[in-house]
């Protein structure tokens, strides 16, 4: 049967091969522009200093559990009208949940209070729906008035710059309630996102995945198991000590247990059907790549040379096994809560936000275990008919080029701080 499976799956996972090929021109353009325009005098963007807001504590049916009772918790972050695939994301966890939801306007304006408003009552119909589940959801607010999540905004009555008049084309352009393009600092805060739901877990182990990865099935469960709760945690959760030059052996150095990811094939599934569509275990993965239901998910504009995870040794593998870091890695999984590094806040829209966490956790010595059964599925974006490329995106070039600048300058200025010299991968061999 694994024999099987594995011959089945080259055809789609050759098919994700050709998809990236033929994306290769854009992105080696991109690359090109990126290498032109780097080098010295590159000011690295500042963390913006975001109001946050707990906006909703929901605990589990039965009463709040201790942290050590929860297993994980899920971290995660969202835009208001993405809400749907997080729902559906909460549902295949089945565990508790930590989420940031971008308000698309200032704290204090009518537009953030109506953004809070959505987003407390969507948290709470969530909680609702799945009792069993612990849910916190935390509001980060925009510093002005921005355009991911703002149409949502319309049902409100809400006013909001970035919204279309009645009739009007839709969508918005920009942030800060102008017509232009938005600054770098007015693109989506994704890293800062994913900081504030981390900071609001309780349990001592945290998944990580963006929201719109629909997690296979028995993953809490198996979390909360003494094997594996005992490879990734020391001390109760305390950081355990690093691994240094030479010394310490594996059990001194953290784990990121990583599950790969898949993307449904197709058009995009409707809002609240994902869930229902995406393979839940990996068997039933494994008859959908046959079938080219499934592929191997894409890495978009800056994908590693070659997978970090091969995927006929994941088809057959019995037990979990260690993969090295590689540039480019964007690993989603698995972690000690104290021990994960937080994301850099220098990355804001698309691009690089996740390969410069690997890079950050390799650097800190992480161990990087696959798990052989269990993995992410996620599913196309439906497009509005409005839709046009959005600015700090993967089709916007001077973006693409940007941030690779603040990840060269971001690693540099580690390195400084650091005292660290030489290829990452010393660190995490």
């Amino acid at each position: 049967m694994a024999a099987a499976a594995r011959r089945a799956a080259r055809g789609p996972a050759s098919r994700s091969a050709a998809q990236q090929r033929r994306r290769g021109a854009p992105r080696r353009a991109a690359s090109a522009a990126a290498a032109a325009t780097r080098g010295e005098g590159f000011a690295l963007p500042q963390p913006i200093a975001f109001h946050t807001e707990l906006l909703l504590d929901a605990p589990a049916a039965g009463g709040a559990a201790s942290p050590d009772a929860l297993g994980a918790t899920l971290v995660t972050q969202v835009s208001l009208d993405r809400w749907p695939r997080f729902a559906e994301q909460a549902a295949s966890w089945g565990g508790p949940a930590s989420v940031a939801v971008y308000l698309p306007a200032p704290a204090g304006s009518a537009a953030g209070a109506a953004a809070a408003a959505l987003a407390r009552r969507l948290g709470a119909e969530l909680a609702a729906a799945h009792p069993g589940q612990a849910l916190r959801v935390v509001g980060l607010y925009a510093a002005g008035h921005a355009r991911e999540g703002a149409a949502a905004l319309a049902a409100t009555g809400a006013p909001h710059p970035l919204l279309s008049p009645p009739g009007g084309g839709g969508g918005g352009g920009g942030g800060g309630g102008g017509g232009g393009p938005p600054s770098y600092d007015e693109l989506y805060p994704i890293n800062a996102l994913r900081n504030a739901a981390l900071a609001a877990a309780a349990s001592p182990l945290v998944v990580f995945a963006d929201a719109d990865c629909l997690l296979s099935e028995g993953l809490a469960a198996r979390l909360a198991a003494p094997e594996l709760r005992g490879a990734l945690l020391a001390g109760g959760g305390a950081p355990r000590r690093r691994a240094s030059g030479g010394g310490g052996g594996p059990g001194a150095r953290p784990v990121m247990l990583v599950l790969p990811p898949f993307e449904l094939a197709g058009p995009p599934p409707p809002d609240g059907a994902a869930l229902a569509a995406a393979p839940r275990t990996k068997r039933a993965l494994a008859s959908a790549l046959a079938a080219g239901a499934v592929a191997p998910f894409h890495c978009g504009a800056f994908a590693p040379p070659s997978p970090p995870v091969d995927l006929d040794t994941w088809l057959a593998a019995e037990r979990s096994f260690e993969v090295p870091w590689t540039e480019g890695f964007e690993p989603q999984g698995v972690a000690c809560r104290a021990e994960l590094p937080r994301w850099s806040e220098s990355f804001r829209g698309y691009g690089l936000n996740k390969v410069q966490h690997a890079w950050h956790a390799a650097q800190l010595g992480f161990r990087f275990l696959v798990l052989h059964d269990a993995f992410t599925v996620t599913a196309p974006h439906a497009r509005a008919p409005s839709w046009r490329p959005a600015p700090g995106g993967a089709a916007d070039a001077a973006h693409l080029s940007r941030i690779a600048r603040v990840y060269d300058a971001w690693k540099a200025d580690w390195l400084a701080r650091n005292g660290r010299r030489g290829d990452v991968r010393a660190a995490a061999a």
